[in-house]
């Protein structure tokens, strides 16, 4: 984000601030408790948003950051292997052997090729069958038929994308990352996400369905009440900016520490204004990247495979630059745990009750308030992309 977009959106904040507002949206909106309950509903999402359709956010440029490198991922049910090519490219394929369906790769690394661990079978970093162990052992199986099953992915703007879906003959395998942005990336490319340094991630399972997850993320009216001893300190309550890209949106917040610069001229605010907020981009259907004063987050959340009251959430944590001595180390690995520590034990715990009760039958709807503007965007998309009418 440019600096002079950076001080509008600071000054936003501050005019809420001075009237003790907030964003509104149009409306109040209702959603049926089932929304985040029922099997039927779960298996549409799972279909129409997560089978291959949507592109979906894996992470930064610095997850594969070097010709040879690649890194396995899991996106909904299939084993992704990102790997970059000798052109410097992204690829993606199935991480799966063509002969009896084993991963060719575990975790992340640098190689020049992938042999699978069941049977030897040997494949390039762009996913070519290079060679079959005993090959004369299967005759008329033609090599150049089983190569890797190729994805689509992209890279742009710092940021890689992913569909989980095996390519048809013939389909070149691109995605149109600005049209899917809906105009975002004009925020998002001055951040120079290209150069961070990936530090850690972390996946873990989450006993709530996938879009209650995000809602956790996307209003700041709970902030003084679930937080109070761990982000209320820090950040304003129910202040908060929002905005929308298409199906995506923006939520922005205000630190405390930042009140007094509403009465400074913006040259005294630092070359980089948004310090003085926290910004989240929610990247549809189901990523959200935040950008904090130093660094920056990633929120990625898959639904279950099994059932809608569970989901899968992989946290990534980029910093400007590489962790190069025991210091930076230790005050990044406390960053990091303190955004795990305080999301899991505040509000996971609290959702999990929450997503319980919603079986009882005592509720038949949640309520999301004028307030809650960011929330409301996002249920509504999910809802336009479901194909199903507005609330």
């Amino acid at each position: 984000m440019k600096r002079e977009a950076q001080v509008a959106l600071l000054r936003e904040l501050f005019s809420y601030y001075e009237a003790r507002g907030t964003a509104q949206a149009e409306r109040v909106m209702r959603n049926p408790v089932s929304a985040y309950t029922d099997v039927a509903r779960w298996q549409e999402e799972r279909r129409i948003l997560f089978g291959g359709a949507h592109p979906l956010f894996v992470g930064l440029s610095c997850l594969v950051p070097n010709i040879g490198d690649y890194r396995v991922e899991t996106v909904d049910k299939l084993p992704v292997l990102l790997t970059r090519d000798r052109d410097g490219g992204i690829k993606a394929f199935a991480n799966i052997c063509s002969h009896r369906g084993a991963p060719v790769a575990q975790g992340e690394g640098t190689t020049r090729a992938f042999v699978c661990p069941y049977h030897g079978w040997c494949y390039g970093t762009d996913g070519r069958l290079l060679s079959i162990s005993d090959e004369k052992a299967f005759p008329g199986v033609e090599r150049e038929k089983l190569h890797l099953k190729r994805l689509p992915a992209a890279e742009k703007h710092g940021m890689i994308f992913v569909q989980p879906r095996v390519l048809e003959d013939g389909e070149t395998g691109s995605i149109d990352i600005d049209r899917h942005m809906g105009g975002m990336q004009a925020e998002l490319a001055p951040f120079d996400f290209a150069s961070y340094s990936h530090f850690r991630s972390e996946r873990f399972p989450v006993a709530m369905n996938w879009k209650f997850v995000i809602d956790t993320f996307l209003e700041s009216y709970h902030i003084a009440f679930l937080h109070k001893e761990t982000v209320a300190p820090i950040f304003h309550s129910n202040l908060s900016g929002a905005n929308s890209y298409g199906l995506h949106c923006r939520m922005t917040a205000l630190r405390k520490a930042a009140t007094d610069l509403r009465q400074k001229p913006d040259a005294e605010w630092g070359a980089t204004p948004l310090k003085h907020a926290i910004v989240l981009y929610t990247l549809f259907p189901s990523s959200m990247f935040i950008f904090q004063a130093d660094h920056v987050e990633t929120w990625r959340v898959m639904p279950s495979t099994e059932k809608p009251d569970e989901c899968m959430v992989d946290f990534g944590f980029y910093i400007p630059e590489p962790a190069s001595d025991e210091k930076a180390v230790k005050y990044w690995n406390k960053n990091f745990d303190l955004a795990v520590k305080t999301v899991q034990a505040e509000d996971f715990t609290i959702g999990a009750q929450m997503q319980k009760a919603f079986h009882s039958g005592a509720q038949q709807e949640v309520i999301y308030g004028r307030n809650e503007a960011a929330l409301i965007h996002f249920h509504a998309s999910v809802r336009q992309a479901l194909g199903l009418p507005a609330l």
